[in-house]
């Protein structure tokens, strides 16, 4: 009958059925065979009735294996084309609840009439297979195999609808046995997002994030990087899941050149990443990112320290940005070029950055003395990222400071006696802090020595040096205590940590330079300036001429012939107008004023005119060249 049936052309109505009957199909009750009747006379039905029962379904079997399929047996021919697999409904058991079943959406079955039977077999729809497989409890056994059908599933030859019916458990049953796999993932660089999707569902308390590794190339390098197996994720679907990488370790892929493109963007894992519904392990393999997204965020300066002590600062950002870079960047109202490196070869989190050059004009202008006043201005476009993305524009005040507790060193001085000035040079800029802590030496430890007393203008010539200018008094007992500062084997200079001070908020003094260790000159001028007669006095009770000259002179270097008094300050001076000295003794020693004690022939050759030195106002007197040195 269901061969009949099968048959689409055969018996669909009386004009299409006939009988024919071949000798000895039947005998009469005296074995006599029937006559034969030939296909070509064949007899047509005298009465036909057409098939009105309903097919039913007589059982099914499943298999969860790969993509899966369903067969299902019925107790007549159906006709292939008919069947809606949309009409199945999966089942727990043959009481099923709405959370315990699944309506199948569809399948792939072929409609070829020849493919009419009393079996049919279809494959579900991945989207069904991957729904049973996450429901837990449905289709994992024979006995929680159960299907629902509905009279619009199929159709039999005769076009009767299937009695709706419930069928199960299933009579064969075979379990899924094959391994998931990655089938592809996606790299987003610049939101830190990796993208996983597998080929069926996975069950998400398996998922062990730490299995995987990104590596710069198709092979497992020292360069690879394990996910941390604390990874944060989340399946968006039974079969895709998304990670979010973490900053840190995004940092460590950016540091090791992972992950930046395309071409050095590449998985592998191994089969404890995770297992599908079934715990079939995941197949390990390594594969080459499918779509990828760089990072085109610029990096950004987090924070920023300065060691004023060191000479240096750190320059801390978001994410590794390249190992070095000089620019023009400003430190408080300070332009400066900056010099920065990495502590690796690597990109880095911080930058070490020298401020060994800018950092004396920094303390002259007191300024970045805490971190309240250290303000960064960093420029942008001048720090790059792993991806080349540059920096914005940033100012920062300083998050960490460490201030200047180094002492300030005197590295050289000069010493000019033609201008009366000391020029000395510091490690760092420096202020005078004590006038009275600096001494003059003839040598180490040696007298002459001269204590100086004061200065009359000091004034910075650089950052680093500082002119002092000597008062008369100190200028005039140097040249007084000689050989002290009469050239630069008798010109050293010892300082007492009083002395100066550097322009640390909390100021730091000088080193000190003993006496015993007293400093050399470094270039010593010695005195090109011709003394200057500022005063004289002459008395002519005691007989007593003193010459005041603007400097300390050398008493015995007196030409008295050189000494001219006269009874006015103009020319021509008439021979009875004046008297040049021809003799006298020196009293005294060296000092500014030169007293002479005149001769009595000097005396009365005075005395004789009579309108020489008769008054203040007639009394004056002239010096030539060389007459003291």
């Amino acid at each position: 009958l269901n061969a009949l049936k099968k048959l689409r052309s055969l018996c669909r109505s009386q004009s299409s059925c006939f009988v024919s009957i071949s000798s000895g199909a039947v005998k009469d009750m005296a074995g006599n065979e029937a006559v034969s009747v030939g296909v070509n006379a064949a007899m047509m039905v005298g009465s036909y009735t057409s098939d009105s029962v309903a097919p039913r379904l007589v059982s099914f079997d499943v298999s969860m294996d790969g993509n899966g399929s369903i067969g299902l047996t019925f107790d007549e021919t159906v006709m292939a084309s008919t069947l809606v697999a949309g009409a199945i409904v999966a089942m727990d058991s043959s009481t099923s609840g709405a959370n315990r079943s699944l309506l199948l959406s569809g399948g792939t079955y072929g409609t070829d009439a020849s493919l009419d039977s009393t079996v049919l077999r279809f494959v579900p729809l991945k989207q069904d297979m991957d729904a049973l497989k996450v429901m837990t409890g449905i289709f994992v056994s024979r006995n929680t195999s159960f299907i629902g059908v509905t009279g619009s599933m199929v159709k039999d030859m005769f076009g009767n609808s299937l009695v709706s019916d419930v069928n199960g458990p299933t009579t064969a049953f075979t379990s899924d046995i094959t391994s998931p796999l990655v089938n592809s993932f996606d790299s987003n660089a610049n939101i830190g997002i990796l993208t996983l999707s597998f080929s069926e569902p996975i069950n998400a308390s398996t998922f062990l994030p730490g299995a995987t590794k990104l590596c710069p190339s198709n092979a497992n390098s020292v360069q690879c990087q394990s996910l941390p197996t604390d990874t944060q994720f989340v399946f968006t679907t039974p079969s895709v899941v998304s990670l979010n990488i973490s900053v840190a370790f995004s940092n460590n892929l950016k540091s090791s050149f992972v992950g930046l493109s395309a071409a050095t963007t590449f998985l592998v894992f191994n089969g404890s990443l995770a297992q599908d519904m079934a715990k079939n392990a995941v197949t390990a393999n390594l594969l080459s990112v499918s779509a990828f997204t760089a990072d085109t965020t610029s990096p950004v300066l987090v924070a920023w320290s300065l060691n004023m002590n060191a000479a240096t600062f750190v320059l801390t950002f978001d994410e590794p940005v390249a190992q070095s870079v000089a620019s023009e960047v400003t430190l408080s109202g300070v332009n400066f070029s900056l010099v920065c490196n990495s502590s690796s070869a690597q990109p880095s989190l911080q930058m070490y950055c020298s401020v060994a050059a800018p950092l004396n004009l920094l303390k002259l202008a007191v300024i970045c003395t805490m971190a309240s006043n250290s303000l960064l201005t960093l420029p942008s476009g001048i720090v790059q990222d792993a991806s080349q993305n540059t920096n914005g524009f940033t100012q920062m005040l300083a998050g960490t400071y460490v201030a200047d507790t180094t002492a300030p060193i005197l590295l050289a001085f000069n010493l000019s006696m033609s201008q009366n000035s000391l020029v000395l040079t510091f490690s760092e800029p420096v202020v005078l802090t004590n006038v009275a802590a600096l001494t003059l030496q003839a040598g180490p430890a040696a007298d002459p020595s001269v204590n100086l007393t004061g200065f009359r203008n000091t004034s910075v010539l650089s950052g680093l040096s500082l002119r002092l200018d000597l008062t008369l008094v100190d200028t005039n007992l140097i040249r007084f205590l000689t050989p002290l500062a009469t050239s630069s084997l008798t010109t050293f200079l010892s300082v007492t940590s009083s002395a100066f001070a550097d322009m640390a908020l909390v100021p730091n003094s000088v080193t000190p330079v003993l006496a015993s260790q007293a400093m050399a000159v470094s270039l010593f001028t010695s005195d090109s300036v011709p003394p200057t007669l500022s005063s004289f006095e002459i008395n002519l009770t005691s007989e007593i001429l003193k010459l005041t000259f603007d400097e300390t002179v050398n008493v015995s270097s007196t030409v008295f012939g050189r000494i001219r008094l006269q009874n006015t300050n103009g020319s021509p001076i008439a021979a009875n107008e004046s008297v040049v000295l021809t003799g006298g003794t020196v009293l005294g020693v060296n000092d500014v004023t030169v007293v002479v004690g005149m001769t009595k022939a000097d005396l009365n050759a005075l005395k004789k005119l009579r309108s020489l030195c008769r008054s203040q106002t007639s009394c004056f007197v002239s010096i030539s060249s060389g007459a003291v040195k």
